[in-house]
């Protein structure tokens, strides 16, 4: 079995755009894909500011109507930083990377696989060669942002993922004290 069709099997297969026929087979990604493309990962994924750190105890601490006051603020400027610009572009940027890094085949209504190579540089776009390149342009509308939400959730784990990276810090033993060998 080549390497190609190893991956394969162990892909996970996507419909999209739903009773269209056209599916995709998608590799959870490793950081080696996305750093391919040169995407800055760690940006979309880092821990939260000192500051956001702050202001969530604050509300965890706080009481009554001030809790409330504090939790709609805090909304409304996570709502004015996602509607940034450059971070929509930074995320239209991951999203573009997932796709490129994850998908490894697809299959017309004809329920032949095929391996495909998805491709960020229009100038690499090659329909001929083996496996044919396709531009993220060629892909259906939607293709993209629905493709690039399932992959990183079978990339990172999704709320499992969260648990298990939550049970994992609250169990681990206190750092030793600067200079001290355990």
């Amino acid at each position: 079995m080549s390497f190609l069709r190893t991956l394969a099997a162990q892909a996970t297969e996507v419909e999209y755009p739903p009773g269209s026929g056209l599916k995709y087979r998608l590799k959870a990604l490793v950081g080696a894909d996305l750093l391919c493309e040169h995407i800055a990962l760690l940006a979309a994924i880092m821990p939260p500011s000192q500051a956001d750190r702050e202001v969530s105890a604050a509300i965890n601490e706080a009481t009554g109507a001030d809790k409330e006051a504090l939790q709609t603020q805090a909304n409304q400027e996570l709502m004015l930083r996602a509607m940034d610009p450059d971070l929509q572009a930074r995320a239209w940027q991951l999203a573009c990377a997932c796709v490129v890094g994850s998908v490894v085949e697809a299959c017309g209504g004809d329920g032949v696989w095929e391996p495909i190579k998805v491709v960020a540089d229009d100038a690499a776009r090659d329909l001929g060669a083996t496996p044919p390149r396709v531009h993220l342009s060629d892909l259906a509308p939607g293709t993209i942002k629905y493709l690039a939400n399932i992959i990183r959730n079978l990339s990172f784990g999704g709320e499992d993922a969260r648990q298990r990276v939550a049970r994992f810090l609250r169990e681990q033993a206190p750092m030793p004290a600067s200079g001290e060998v355990r």
